[in-house]
């Protein structure tokens, strides 16, 4: 080869490297990035829509926004549609790229859990690929998905529609169940309310769901009735009204902003904002995966200064004979700042001066066992350095659930303990705050008054 070929060779070879350079730098600049796709927020409003509307149809309530579910149904879809004409198998479209199935992907993300086992997850999901109406027929013919759409399990759900370049969506519903969680939803008159309930086997609620309505100044707006997929709106409603869940052994509060919470379904698009249904009944309560406690508790976050009482079924136990004599105290100031009250079952604290009092160092304990302010405010937390006049805290024998006494304005934290630490129910035990004791209680007594220092 002469010269000249040699050195056009070169000059050729050195032109490609160069345009292959260029070619890599482009495609990698900040400017041309791929970007991540954005959710159809008002084609997920539809589907949503169409499927509660659906749920509705076969007597059941409609699914409430979650905002995790819907990061989670975002994250799987972004993942698939790149791949999807790859897939054969329906099933790939709800592995992500770490092989991951639905449940292992919401326990990753930190799902709430029953209890403390991994597998006591509620978590469901739905995907179609096509039109929103293909997509709808095709999950109502599949006996699987319909499982899933129509379970009575699911309170919660999130959706994520993508457009595909060659046409229609890909979808994917997220639904899913909190412990304790029970969203309250308006219909679209907004004059009634769609009702959910605890129905996963992991649950513990069983049948029987009683509840009750209350104002925003914790007045009871209805008395204690048996659990219907719809009640009424009651009159004296202002802006919001409090929804109280009790199966006799635990509570669930709800919140319900009646100029907002409706559900989403065909006829209250124009009223939730389809393009940002994200919006509509947000959840009050951050995600987060709860502690392995059997504890029921009622939210305090979201109860306003005036609290209604904490609703319980009549007792079941005989409760004990009234005091017949005063209790004697190591310390006394002559008044009564908190009080005792307790059956076989059940003991109860009451604040019953008129003031908030000073509950930290308290312990309440005999020789099967103890409990304290803290422990109950790690339970449900409360100011325990100024807990409020007329508000109780409750320890009980796991699976009762004797009735709170009247006076109890609101129970801030109930503890369940099993029938070996019963500690009030025979002998003596004692009061204590800070190591000093207070009061020395007699269990036959039934009632126990405390000064505090």
């Amino acid at each position: 080869m002469s010269f000249m070929s040699r050195l056009l060779v070169q000059r050729i070879r050195v032109f490609i490297v160069l345009v292959l350079f260029l070619s890599l730098g482009v495609m990698y600049q900040p400017g041309f990035a791929q970007t991540t796709p954005q959710n159809d927020a008002v084609k997920a409003a539809e589907v949503l829509a169409l499927v509660n509307a659906w749920r509705v149809g076969e007597g059941l309530w409609p699914l409430a926004i979650n905002p995790e579910l819907e990061r989670l149904a975002l994250a799987q879809a972004t993942y698939v549609l790149p791949i999807l004409p790859s897939i054969n198998n329906e099933s790939a479209y709800h592995v992500d790229a770490q092989g991951r199935d639905p449940r292992q992907r919401a326990y990753a993300a930190q799902w709430p859990i029953y209890g403390a086992d991994p597998n006591r997850i509620e978590i469901g999901e739905n995907a179609g690929v096509g039109t929103i109406a293909f997509a709808l027929k095709f999950w109502q013919e599949s006996e699987i998905h319909r499982r899933a759409a129509l379970s009575t399990v699911y309170r919660e759900v999130g959706v994520a529609v993508l457009p595909r370049p060659r046409g229609g969506y890909f979808i994917i519903m997220e639904f899913g169940a909190r412990p304790d969680v029970l969203p309250v939803l308006l219909d679209a008159s907004g004059r009634r309310l769609y009702l959910t309930d605890e129905r996963s086997r992991y649950g513990g609620w069983g049948a029987g769901t009683q509840i009750r309505l209350f104002g925003t100044n914790g007045t009871p707006l209805t008395g204690v009735i048996p659990w219907q997929p719809m009640i009424d709106v009651p009159g004296g409603a202002s802006d919001k009204l409090f929804v109280l869940y009790t199966n006799g052994q635990k509570q669930s509060l709800r919140e319900v902003r009646l100029a907002q919470d409706y559900a989403v379904l065909p006829e209250t698009l124009s009223i939730v904002g389809a393009g940002n249904i994200s919006a509509a009944n947000p959840t009050s309560v951050p995600v987060t995966r709860a502690p392995d406690m059997v504890a029921a508790t009622i939210p305090a976050t979201i109860v306003p200064a005036s609290s209604p009482t904490a609703v319980a079924v009549q007792p079941t136990a005989t409760p004990l004979p009234a005091a017949t004599s005063t209790p004697v105290a190591v310390v006394a100031s002559g008044v009564e700042d908190v009080v005792l009250v307790y059956t076989r079952n059940a003991l109860v604290l009451l604040n019953s001066s008129s003031t908030p009092v000073d509950l930290r160092g308290l312990t309440i304990g005999g020789a099967a066992g103890s409990v304290t302010a803290e422990r109950w405010a790690q339970v449900s937390g409360f100011p325990v350095e100024a807990f409020p006049a007329g508000h109780c805290l409750k320890v009980q024998q796991g699976g009762t659930n004797d009735a709170s006494p009247s006076t109890c304005r609101f129970v801030r934290s109930v503890i369940d303990v099993s029938a070996g630490r019963v500690f009030w129910s025979s002998g003596t035990f004692t009061v204590q705050k800070n190591g000093v004791t207070l009061a020395n209680c007699e269990a036959s007594a039934g009632r126990c008054g405390v000064d505090l220092p």
